[in-house]
């Protein structure tokens, strides 16, 4: 801008005035709504911290077929009615191979919490961060 410098950095000093944020109890107050950079830095680091606290409070409350079949999803298996894919689910699980209802019941529980979706018969982890934060579990 052609204006005038002292000004100008007068502004730039308010401004970042405005925009340093406080965290407390996880709730940032920022001024003029996130414009800055470092804003949008921040909110997506607390928008990710919170999203792997909902993960892992969903990954407790799933069966262990649940998980078996989300680690399965994660890792790009797409055919979960396939004997293959079932043979690999009971092994996980160490249990006898998993019939097809019981993969159903197991997959309508992830899409239900939207994080899998089923696209011509292929299913897949509809959140790619989910399916990242996924393939870091530990399997037991």
């Amino acid at each position: 801008a052609l204006g005038f410098p002292a000004r100008d950095a007068a502004r730039a000093g308010r401004w970042r005035a405005l925009t340093e944020f406080r965290c407390n109890w996880g709730v940032c107050a920022v001024g003029y709504n996130r414009r800055m950079n470092q804003d949008s830095r921040h909110f997506e680091r607390h928008d990710q911290g919170a999203a792997e606290l909902r993960y892992e409070e969903m990954w407790l409350s799933f069966t262990p077929l649940q998980r078996a079949v989300a680690r399965a999803l994660a890792a790009g298996r797409q055919k979960p009615f396939s004997r293959s894919f079932r043979q690999a689910l009971g092994e996980e699980i160490e249990e006898t191979i998993p019939s097809t209802g019981r993969i159903q019941g197991a997959l309508r529980k992830i899409e239900q919490l939207g994080l899998a979706d089923c696209h011509a018969g292929n299913w897949a982890l509809a959140n790619p961060a989910f399916a990242a934060w996924v393939k870091e579990r530990p399997k037991r």
